[in-house]
């Protein structure tokens, strides 16, 4: 009777260690289950909250190749307008001071325009023919005259009278402009 009292005694704590052994391992599966229904909740909120942080990082780069189009827009315009403002200074270092003559009245119902006129008397091929006229070396070249009239032909009237084409004026061309004017038909 001992005997099978310690059999079942043996029974009953092989049974028990295997039963022990089950359940331990039943609850690691679990835990891990666990775990790893957790880490991918934890891997969602950071895929998350990465494309989140991915859309505003492509949101920056795109307001910042805007910034850089404009920027070198800009760019591209002031040397532009630089090149113009050395070429201009250029060219007014090499034309020296260029006299301006004025025709007629500045008012506000006349307009303005400006003439080249020169003289064929006065340039190379005239000088060699020994032309005794005493017109400034100057009109060799287009000279610029600022007329103020009511319209292109009284302008062009006023140049023909001043500087005759009998007396080897050429008028150039004649062409309008816009100045602001204030009240009292000043330029401005």
């Amino acid at each position: 009777m001992m005997v099978g009292y310690i059999k079942t005694v043996v029974l009953a704590l092989a049974l028990a260690f295997g039963a022990f052994t089950i359940g331990w391992i039943v609850a690691l599966i679990g835990v891990r289950q666990i775990e790893r229904r957790d880490r991918v909740n934890e891997l969602r909120d950071i895929i998350t909250r990465r494309s989140r942080i991915e859309g505003g990082l492509e949101a920056r780069v795109a307001e910042r190749r805007a910034e850089m189009r404009e920027t070198e827009n800009a760019t591209g315009d002031l040397s532009k307008r630089r090149l113009q403002l050395e070429n201009q200074l250029v060219n007014l270092k090499q034309g020296g001071s260029q006299l301006i003559r004025v025709m007629g009245d500045e008012h506000i119902d006349r307009h303005c325009f400006l003439a080249q006129v020169s003289n064929k008397y006065v340039t190379g091929a005239a000088r060699q023919e020994q032309r005794a006229i005493q017109i400034d070396s100057s009109w060799g070249r287009p000279q610029t005259i600022e007329i103020w009239a009511k319209s292109f032909v009284d302008a062009k009237a006023a140049v023909e009278k001043r500087y005759p084409p009998n007396l080897g004026f050429y008028v150039h061309s004649i062409g309008s402009t816009t100045f602001n004017t204030d009240d009292d038909g000043k330029k401005t």
